[in-house]
């Protein structure tokens, strides 16, 4: 369900949207009326009488009224991006040729309502053939205007979506990346992670070597990936590996770890510590011993990684936020608008995350 902020927000943006769209109509129905209204001035400049001037006014502002009504349905449909079906016939509005395509089928009902309603006659003695050709050039003029402002407001709006997307996506990455740091440099993992290199310098200094390149290797990568939305699934395995590397060590190897992984997937994309939390979380809420071992599956094919784990629950659980899951979901739909999927069966508890393309 939405949250009520996001409704109000989404709200508001409809009700401002409306208001623009009205203003535009307004105004560019006014503009459109001006070569009609010199021709009323010049008429009532010359001898008619003053039932034919009145006559112009009242046809002056039934043209008024007609265009300003062809402005707002303009101005909505090219302001759109819905779907629109009627029967077996379907315009996508988000597609330009479609709904160029729509706006000549429109701009034909137009004028044949506007005969229909017998708005092409001047509506006083005056040249029919010259007001009919003037009405055709307004309509034209107005449809392109309704156009051209429904362009801009969409490319405008869509600027400001980005740039709210992209700063949602910051503040996400940033409490993510904040999390993970914590999580890294908590008390308890650093004291485990020294006392593992201590006991390391006394009997395998090499093993002790690569502690630290693992550990060091770690925190570097969650300093510079912090900032990113999107980093590659090869720099994600990698540091996800080193993560695990260090876990090798703290648990004593009592878990298995298997790869099966296409290479095409590692040119992919995804949001930085995505991997990492899914791994992470295998470790958080399961046993890990010699008696219970813990067997992690790592398998990307296409555009999928999925993360899969034999469930074992712990009694009690880590320290930790319980947001991991649920701050990866938002971050991908904040990202390319997809979740990932959670899938929890009799012992196996696997996630899948979509791998993108870098343009995603």
């Amino acid at each position: 369900m939405m949250p009520t902020s996001m409704k109000q927000q989404d709200a508001q943006l409809q009700h401002h949207k409306i208001r623009i769209i009205l203003l535009a109509a307004t105004a560019i129905a006014v503009f459109m009326a001006l070569p009609r209204l010199a021709i009323i001035l010049y008429v009532r400049s010359l001898p008619f009488s003053l039932a034919a001037s009145q006559q112009s006014w009242t046809d002056f502002f039934l043209k008024f009224i007609f265009g300003w009504l062809v402005a707002l349905v303009f101005l909505f449909l090219n302001t759109s991006r819905k779907r629109l079906s009627a029967g077996s016939l379907a315009v996508e509005l988000g597609n330009f040729r479609q709904r160029l395509l729509l706006n000549l089928f429109l701009f034909v009902v137009v004028r044949w309502l506007a005969m229909l309603l017998g708005l092409d006659g001047a509506g006083f003695a005056f040249n029919e053939k010259f007001y009919g050709f003037l009405l055709n050039i307004t309509l034209i003029l107005e449809i392109c205007f309704c156009i051209l402002v429904a362009e801009a407001y969409m490319l405008v709006m869509k600027n400001q979506a980005m740039k709210l997307r992209n700063e949602i996506l910051q503040k996400i990455n940033a409490e993510s990346s904040f999390e993970a740091l914590k999580n890294q440099v908590n008390p308890h993992f650093l004291f485990n992670s020294l006392t593992a290199i201590s006991s390391m310098m006394d009997t395998d200094r090499e093993a002790a070597k690569h502690f630290l390149n693992n550990m060091s290797q770690v925190y570097r990568y969650v300093l510079q990936s912090q900032q990113a939305p999107l980093v590659s699934f090869r720099e994600e395995l990698a540091f996800s590996m080193a993560w695990v590397n260090m876990m090798r060590e703290r648990y004593n190897n009592r878990f298995s770890l298997e790869t099966n992984i296409e290479a095409l997937s590692l040119t992919r994309q995804l949001p930085p510590m995505a991997l990492q939390t899914l791994v992470e979380n295998a470790f958080k809420h399961n046993v890990v011993s010699a008696s219970a071992p813990l067997s992690i599956q790592i398998s990307a094919r296409g555009n999928e990684l999925t993360v899969t784990n034999n469930l074992q629950e712990r009694s009690f659980k880590e320290a930790g936020t319980g947001t991991g899951l649920y701050n990866l979901n938002k971050r991908y739909l904040h990202i390319c608008g997809q979740e990932i999927r959670i899938i929890r069966k009799d012992s196996i508890f696997s996630v899948t995350l979509p791998l993108l393309n870098e343009a995603s």
